[in-house]
């Protein structure tokens, strides 16, 4: 199949257009999308947002630090900073961040035909690769919904990095220290932005030892990528020191667990990118304990028939007769890609139950996968000798029919009552849709739904504590204090949360219980201190029980957190004319 440069050249000035209009095609209707899942918490409830002087703050703490009682988790200061500029762009308004998004994703599309079209040596494979990955259904996720912008960023700064590096290799005096600057600056920022590019110097080695014409020694490389190495250390112990670990979640799960459950992964894996239907933001991934046949033999028998399949494929390659690359070599360089950056989500002691599978894992190991797909099929082109055209015809209409599936399946991603009814329907068994879902019938005002389907989730695990608390908030917000009251008791018997005890030191209060609404909202505020309103609620609770000094003290340190409350202001004369009375 090999093509000389003259024939492969036209190809260039078409390639970024086609692309860009394949991506933009797939996801035409995502900006009239809403926010949904966690862009209320990260976007809409995140008030540092509102000043573009919080972004220094975001490198001192984790990611969500602004929300009380929120366990230390994920270190991602780029990523805190890209959604405090797009508030300052777009404000509350969904449409600019979507297409702040997808621009995102196109560039990475774009960047990942640049990188294949490099290591291959054929721009024509290099644009199947990059249309395979801007219009995949597997990335609807990560372009869909807005706080999913971490896997494309990651993307774009990683490609970048790798590509400077590798234009460093064969630079001499100053435009070598300039590449290799880029390269670590883009390493940095992919570092800041999601902490699965820590594997990248690995990528580096790998280049060294099959894709390297042993222009370098080892020793010239062990020096080039040491600055990478210690860059990647220099950020472990920033995260370690920020977030107290470098990976706070982790779940108690036994090792043959682990070993059982991964085959059924990775066949979700594989059937994501074959057969990209039925996709969802939750899906059944129970842990598999045993051997059984449906979730462990099957699973593992077709990843072998993959494997064997792709190796046969793979040893039929030769070399390329215009660049002198061998196909070989490359095509394991992006299969290591690909499980490199896969790796991360097969941690699955790092992923809380019921989250172990999801389409966003994918898309950095898909830039390998769709590289060795692209040659692939490339090759069986040229094997059977159709005629160019005929190549064009058929490479269009599959990036057609898999534009068509994302756009279809985009429209999932358009509110949260649709996003959540899609995940009960795909993953009946999933709790997180099911709450989810329930909580958009309560937010609508239909409680019968609402609770009917709390009320399931409690019948399948009696411990789920978020169902409690939702239910509780339903006869709180009816003035139902007493039945309220019963509700947030069972839901923090379950689970501790401030603002949970925020909650129950009210109905307490309501009910005429002070000294429990006194005990419940202290408990609150030594989880969240910083909260004006969990003061006022206190310093409330202390003026009823005539406690007037410990009030005053209340109000004053709510007026301090929230100079601008005037009713706060006002019972802080109040209190002071009684005390002087």
């Amino acid at each position: 199949m090999a093509q000389s440069d003259q024939t492969v050249d036209p190809i260039r000035p078409w390639a970024l257009p086609l692309i860009c209009l394949a991506g933009t095609i797939a996801y035409l209707a995502v900006p009239s999308f809403q926010f949904v899942y966690d862009d209320r918490f990260q976007i809409l409830e995140n008030s540092t947002l509102l000043h573009i002087s919080s972004i220094p703050q975001y490198f001192l703490h984790h990611v969500w630090s602004y929300i009380p009682d929120m366990p230390p988790s994920y270190y991602r200061p780029l990523f805190s900073t890209w959604l405090n500029l797009n508030y300052a762009l777009f404000g509350p308004h969904a449409a600019g961040w979507h297409i702040a998004a997808l621009c995102v994703h196109l560039l990475a599309s774009v960047l990942t035909y640049r990188l294949v079209s490099t290591i291959f040596g054929d721009r024509a494979t290099g644009l199947l690769a990059g249309l395979l990955f801007a219009v995949h259904p597997a990335h609807v996720e990560s372009v869909a919904w807005v706080s999913g912008i971490t896997d494309p960023l990651t993307a774009v700064f990683v490609i970048t990095a790798f590509l400077a590096y590798r234009k460093a290799r064969n630079a001499r005096g100053w435009m070598r220290v300039l590449t290799i600057s880029a390269s670590l600056t883009c390493f940095a920022c992919a570092l800041l932005t999601k902490e699965t590019a820590l594997l990248f110097p690995i990528l580096l080695i790998l280049d060294f030892l099959l894709l390297s014409k042993n222009e370098q020694s080892p020793s010239t490389v062990v020096a080039s990528v040491l600055p990478f190495v210690l860059l990647a250390a220099g950020y472990c112990l920033i995260r370690v020191k920020v977030i107290g670990s470098f990976s706070p979640t982790h779940i108690p799960l036994p090792t043959a667990t682990l070993v059982y459950t991964l085959p059924s992964v990775l066949f979700f894996y594989l059937g994501l990118l074959l057969f990209p239907v039925g996709l969802s933001l939750f899906y059944d991934t129970p842990y598999v304990t045993g051997p059984d046949f449906l979730h462990f033999w099957i699973p593992s028998f077709v990843l072998i028939g993959a494997a064997a399949i792709t190796y046969a494929c793979i040893r039929q390659l030769g070399v390329n007769r215009a660049s002198g690359e061998d196909y070989r070599k490359r095509c394991v360089f992006f299969l290591l890609w690909a499980a490199l950056f896969l790796i991360p989500a097969l941690n699955l002691k790092a992923l809380d139950p019921g989250e172990i599978a999801h389409d966003r894992y994918l898309y950095i190991p898909s830039i390998g996968l769709f590289a060795v797909a692209a040659l692939l099929v490339r090759q069986l082109a040229a094997r059977m000798t159709l005629p160019r055209r005929m190549q064009a015809v058929l490479g269009a209409a599959l990036v057609g029919l898999l534009a068509f599936a994302t756009a279809m399946q985009s429209f999932y991603w358009k509110s949260d009552f649709v996003l959540y009814r899609r995940g009960v329907s795909v993953g009946p068994g999933n709790l997180s849709a099911r709450n989810n879902l329930a909580n958009v019938y309560l937010e609508s005002g239909d409680f019968e739904r609402g609770i009917a389907l709390h009320r399931e989730i409690l019948e399948k695990n009696p411990s789920h504590a978020e169902s409690y608390y939702n239910i509780g908030m339903v006869y709180f917000n009816q003035g139902n204090f007493i039945t309220a009251e019963n509700y947030f008791k069972k839901a923090l018997t379950l689970r501790t949360r401030s603002d949970w005890y925020f909650r129950l030191g009210i109905a307490q209060f309501k009910n005429g219980e002070l000294a429990a609404a006194e005990g419940s909202l202290t408990q609150a505020l030594y989880g969240a201190p910083q909260q004006s309103e969990f003061h006022i609620a206190l310093g409330a609770v202390y003026e009823a029980e005539g406690k007037l000094n410990l009030a005053l003290q209340e109000f004053e340190t709510a007026q301090r957190l929230d100079p601008a409350n005037q009713p706060v202001r006002n019972e802080i004369i109040k209190i002071k004319q009684k005390l002087e009375g």
